[in-house]
């Protein structure tokens, strides 16, 4: 068996007891989320747009035929794709998904802000959580930002 198994099988319970209790809270929650209060979750809808019945004479959901789907589907799989075919040594280059501003922020309090085991604070920029998050509602999306700024100000200053 190889390492990864065995780790793999030592937290195997964890997760998924956490997987089920991440399930149940969100089926507690919904009915109020959804019906009462309204929260509109675009990323759902993104979903549900892929599961539409198709129209008649047609084989697949109208969001197949869009022209501006297939470019979009057609950007991310050449970006993933280049990233994979560099990691193996096929290309060269790749295209670029994150950018680090480790260097612009080389410097106190900045390169202080986490313990020695996690080296130091290295802010990045993923252009895969922007595009996430543009499927997400604004109060939701801003109270999550706030939340993390706060977490690591907090972190910061008892530090």
């Amino acid at each position: 068996m190889g390492v990864w198994a065995k780790v793999l099988l030592a937290w195997a319970p964890l997760l998924g007891s956490a997987m089920i209790c991440f399930i149940c809270i969100a089926a507690l929650v919904r009915h109020q989320w959804m019906q009462n209060e309204r929260l509109t979750y675009p990323i759902a809808e993104v979903i549900t747009n892929f599961l539409q019945n198709p129209e008649p004479g047609q084989r697949f959901a109208p969001v197949f035929r869009s022209k501006v789907f297939w470019a979009a589907f057609i950007v991310v799989a050449l970006a993933l794709g280049s990233q994979g075919l560099m990691k193996l040594g096929y290309l060269p280059v790749g295209f670029v998904t994150k950018i680090s501003l480790f260097a612009s922020f080389n410097f106190p309090p900045f390169n202080q802000g986490y313990a020695d085991s996690w080296l130091i604070l290295n802010p990045t920029i993923y252009f895969s959580v922007i595009g996430i998050v543009f499927f997400l509602p604004t109060d939701l999306s801003l109270s999550v930002w706030l939340c993390f700024l706060v977490g690591n100000f907090i972190f910061a200053m008892l530090r």
